[in-house]
């Protein structure tokens, strides 16, 4: 991993094509594919939310996933994107 914190895919990329556990895609690209995942995974989304409401709540949590994003690790996962505003498409 050679990209560091900043220049990494979650800030560089501006879309990207998934597919989830269950074959499921989402083309966050395209607006009416968005409205179709939300519709057909609310529950998965209804799950995932309160952790990231709870993130940007709480003012404590908040600054200490900032702190440890802006450290490089090697771990794979971006809690970070629960504290992001800019996240339309998944919440």
């Amino acid at each position: 991993m050679c990209c560091g914190v900043s220049n990494n895919s979650y800030y560089t990329l501006a879309d990207m094509m998934l597919i989830i556990a269950n074959g499921s895609e989402l083309d966050n690209s395209k607006i009416h594919n968005i409205r179709a995942f939300r519709l057909a995974h609310s529950a998965m989304l209804d799950n995932i939310s309160p952790f990231g409401e709870k993130s940007r709540s709480n003012t404590q949590l908040f600054e200490l996933i900032e702190h440890k994003h802006c450290l490089k690790n090697t771990g794979g996962y971006a809690i970070n994107a629960l504290t992001n505003l800019q996240i339309p498409w998944i919440f």
